[in-house]
C-alpha cells in the first residue's frame, strides 16, 4: 500500500493540485492527505478508487503485480500486429490508453504503450499520425532503454520503408539490429522478422544478393509456421530475388509452395503477388506464353486501383513486345491509359513503354522522339527510383537499337549495362 500511496503523491503533484483540492476530490480531509504523504498515514481502498478518477488512471497499473499483467498485456498489442490481428490490437491500445499518465511515477510502461501504439498505428498504415508520434518520441531518445530504442528505430525502418524511402529504412532496421543484442528478452522470431525487414530494403534497392543473404539468415526461424504470412511473405521475396540472379529452378520451389500457402489461408495480395513473380520467371526463361498466362491471373485478383495492378499491367505489356505480339500490346496500353496517366510514379513507366513498342517493332528505322525519351526521361527516372533491372532492360534496347547505327552510343549503352550490373550484383555485401 505505502508504494500506492507514494505514486499518488507524486501523480498528484504532477497534475499541479493542492492537497486541500485533492482531498475534496477522493472524499478525505486535507490533514488526512497529509499525513499519508509525510508517511504518517494510509490511504482507505475508496480513496485510492477515487483518486485513480480523479488522476484519470483507473484500471492501471500502480502495484507491481499490476505492472506485470500489463506489461504481458501491451506485449499483446504487438503480438497481435504481428499476426495480423489488427481489430484485437487496437481494442488493447484504446484500453490501456490512460497508461501514459503514469508517466510521472512509471519510465517503462508508458513509454512501451507510446511504441507499441505507433506499431500499430503503421500496421493500420496510419502513416502520418504514425510519424507525428514518432517525432515525440524522437525528444525522449534519453528517457528510453534499449527495448525501447530497439521499436523505435524499428518503426522509423518501417515508417521509411512505407513511404519508400529504403535507404533510410535500412539504416534504422541495422540500427534496431544493434541495439537488440542488448536486450535480453530479444527473440529469435523478432530477430528473424527484423532480418527480414533489412532483406526487404535490399530487394526494393535491387541489391538481390544481399537480400537473399538476410532472409536465409534466418529463414529456418521464419518457416516455423507455414501458414504465418511473414514466412509466405519471405518466401515471395527471397523466390523474386532468385529470378533476379536468374536460379530458377529454386525460384519456382518457392514459388509453388507459396502459392499453395497463399490460396490455404485465402489471401489474394500473397496469391496475386506469387502468380506475378511466376510471370516474370517465365520471361526469364523466355516462355512468353506461360509468363502472360501467369500475368494475367494475377490481373484476376488485382482492382484496377490496387498497388499492384500498374506493376503487373506493365510487366504483362513488356512480355507482349518480347514476343512480338505489338498489336496486342499497343491495344492494352491505349485501353488502359486512364490508370497510368493518373499515376505519377508509373506514367512515365508507361509513356516508356509507348516508345519501347515503337522501336522494338521497327528496328531498322530511326526512332529519334523515342530514343531521346528513353535516354533523357525514362531511364534517368528508372535509375532514381532504384529500378535498375527495368534500366537495365532499356539500355539494353539502345544497345540493339545502335547495332548498326552509332558505335559510340552503343559503346555507352554497353558500359550503362555493365555499370548497373556491378552495382546490383558485385557490390560488397
Amino acid at each position: 500500500m505505502r508504494l500506492i500511496d507514494e505514486k499518488i503523491t507524486k501523480l498528484r503533484k504532477a497534475k499541479k493540485s493542492n492537497q486541500f483540492v485533492f482531498a475534496e476530490a477522493i472524499h478525505s480531509h486535507p490533514l488526512t492527505v497529509s499525513n499519508v504523504e509525510t508517511g504518517k498515514s494510509k490511504y482507505s481502498h475508496d480513496c485510492i478508487r477515487l483518486a485513480k478518477v480523479y488522476l484519470d488512471i483507473v484500471d492501471m497499473p500502480l502495484t507491481e503485480d499490476e505492472c506485470v499483467v500489463s506489461n504481458a498485456r501491451l506485449n499483446l498489442i504487438r503480438d497481435y500486429v504481428r499476426d495480423d490481428r489488427l481489430k484485437d490490437a487496437r481494442v488493447i491500445c484504446d484500453e490501456m490508453a490512460k497508461i501514459v499518465n503514469l508517466e510521472p511515477v512509471d519510465k517503462y510502461l508508458p513509454m512501451l504503450y507510446r511504441l507499441y501504439e505507433v506499431v500499430l498505428l503503421l500496421a493500420e498504415r496510419n502513416l502520418d499520425t504514425a510519424e507525428e508520434k514518432l517525432t515525440y518520441l524522437q525528444g525522449r531518445l534519453d528517457e528510453m532503454n534499449d527495448k525501447h530504442r530497439y521499436y523505435f528505430y524499428r518503426s522509423l525502418g518501417e515508417l521509411n520503408n512505407y513511404r519508400v524511402n529504403y535507404e533510410d529504412a535500412l539504416g534504422f532496421y541495422k540500427q534496431a539490429i544493434e541495439i537488440s543484442t542488448n536486450v535480453a528478452d530479444f527473440s529469435p522470431s523478432e530477430n528473424a522478422r527484423l532480418h527480414f525487414c533489412i532483406a526487404y530494403s535490399y530487394s526494393c534497392l535491387e541489391f538481390p544478393y544481399r537480400a537473399i543473404l538476410y532472409i536465409e539468415k534466418n529463414r529456418e526461424l521464419l518457416n516455423m509456421r507455414q501458414t504465418e504470412k511473414i514466412s509466405i511473405m519471405s518466401g515471395i521475396v527471397l523466390a523474386l530475388n532468385y529470378i533476379k540472379i536468374e536460379t530458377l529452378d529454386e525460384a519456382e520451389r518457392l514459388l509453388k509452395s507459396c502459392l499453395t500457402r497463399s490460396k490455404s489461408i485465402k489471401d489474394n495480395t500473397y496469391t496475386l503477388m506469387t502468380l506475378h513473380y511466376y510471370g516474370f520467371m517465365y520471361m526469364k526463361h523466355e516462355n512468353w506464353k506461360m509468363a502472360e498466362d501467369y500475368l494475367d491471373q494475377a490481373l484476376q485478383y488485382c482492382d484496377k486501383d490496387s498497388p499492384h495492378y500498374l506493376p503487373v499491367l506493365q510487366r504483362k505489356i513488356l512480355c507482349l513486345v518480347k514476343s512480338r505480339n505489338f498489336p496486342k500490346a499497343r491495344n492494352i496500353l491505349m485501353e488502359t491509359s486512364p490508370y497510368h496517366h493518373a499515376c505519377e510514379i508509373f506514367s512515365i513507366n508507361f509513356e516508356a513503354l509507348k516508345h519501347y513498342i515503337t522501336i522494338s517493332s521497327r528496328m531498322s528505322l530511326p526512332n529519334h522522339e523515342s530514343i531521346k525519351y528513353i535516354e533523357s526521361t525514362a531511364i534517368p527516372h528508372f535509375i532514381k527510383a532504384c529500378d535498375y533491372f527495368l534500366a537495365m532492360e532499356y539500355y539494353n534496347l539502345l544497345e540493339s537499337y545502335y547495332q548498326d547505327k552509332n558505335t559510340q552510343k552503343l559503346h555507352l549503352a554497353s558500359v550503362a549495362i555493365r555499370k548497373i550490373y556491378e552495382r546490383c550484383f558485385l557490390s560488397a555485401i
